[in-house]
């Protein structure tokens, strides 16, 4: 770690799965996500999802907590945009990448913890939004899934909005052919078993991503609801548009990146096309408990 990164980063105990928790950030501190938002499909994600939380944006600052916050990609946007952003993310390589950029820019995080969903060491009832755009990934239980939610449900103020990224069930399924991957048997297998249980996981081979959860539409609501939040939408953050071979072209072309963003406007919501999108995006409020009178 760079001299000087242990100074700038809050410890957190995480006391939840660690043989889980420490292959994910194995995964990242090996492949830190400095280069996804720039190839085509991660440009179309970034973009959208920006486009998608700033519907939800006051003008005056709001506290946010970044969980799962990765190289601080949205972290820093927000914090540019004047909002007050803690971000919490467990591997040690994308926390120093962070704490670097934290130290070049003129508005800065206010603070960048190594912390885990499942155990956030912040007061309750703090923050008017978190966003949660990884962790959903990389919890493959349905009890850990509700653990992070319920702790995320904690440090956020009465009514506080959740915005969630999912994986779609579909999506190892589509880049399989989309990058050729159906020619190895071995994914082939992968795939089936995604396709049967959402769970993802290729061990050592970095080739396939790490050990992930590709949530189905229908679960997605049910699961919220039952940690305690109340879903008011559901988007399709790319929808069928990532696997395009084209992509990068209609990006680059001012015109052609206006009428693809403003298709995908048009279906984000769309039932029958939702599974085709690599990425879903829930917005969501945190319920108060009704006290009988």
């Amino acid at each position: 770690m760079a001299a000087g990164t242990a100074d700038l980063i809050d410890a957190v105990i995480f006391r939840g799965s660690r043989v889980r928790a420490e292959s994910v950030a194995w995964h990242y501190d090996n492949v830190p996500e400095v280069g996804r938002f720039r190839e085509p499909a991660g440009q179309l994600e970034f973009e959208r999802s920006k486009q998608i939380i700033s519907r939800y944006l006051q003008t005056t600052p709001m506290k946010i907590v970044d969980i799962g916050a990765g190289v601080g990609s949205y972290s820093f946007w927000l914090a540019q945009m004047g909002h007050s952003v803690t971000a919490i993310e467990p591997s040690e390589k994308q926390l120093q990448i962070m704490v670097e950029r934290n130290n070049q820019e003129s508005r800065k995080l206010v603070r960048i913890s190594n912390g885990y969903a499942s155990k956030i060491e912040l007061p309750d009832a703090t923050f008017d939004i978190g966003l949660c755009m990884g962790p959903m990934y990389h919890l493959c239980t349905s009890q850990e899934r509700s653990d992070a939610l319920k702790e995320i449900k904690r440090v956020l103020k009465p009514e506080g909005l959740l915005v969630c990224a999912y994986i779609s069930r579909f999506a190892s399924l589509m880049d399989g052919y989309f990058r050729d991957f159906v020619e190895d048997s071995n994914f082939v297998g992968l795939v089936k078993v995604d396709l049967q249980t959402g769970v993802h996981d290729p061990g050592e081979n970095m080739k396939y991503f790490t050990k992930a959860y590709l949530h189905s539409v229908k679960e997605i609501e049910p699961e919220l609801s039952a940690a305690g939040f109340e879903m008011e939408h559901l988007f399709a953050v790319e929808s069928f548009f990532w696997c395009l071979p084209s992509l990068g072209r209609y990006l680059q072309d001012p015109d052609l990146r206006a009428q693809l963003e403003g298709f995908v406007c048009t279906i984000e919501e769309d039932e029958t096309l939702m599974g085709s999108s690599a990425h879903l995006l829930s917005i969501s409020r945190a319920r108060q408990l009704k006290v009988r009178p």
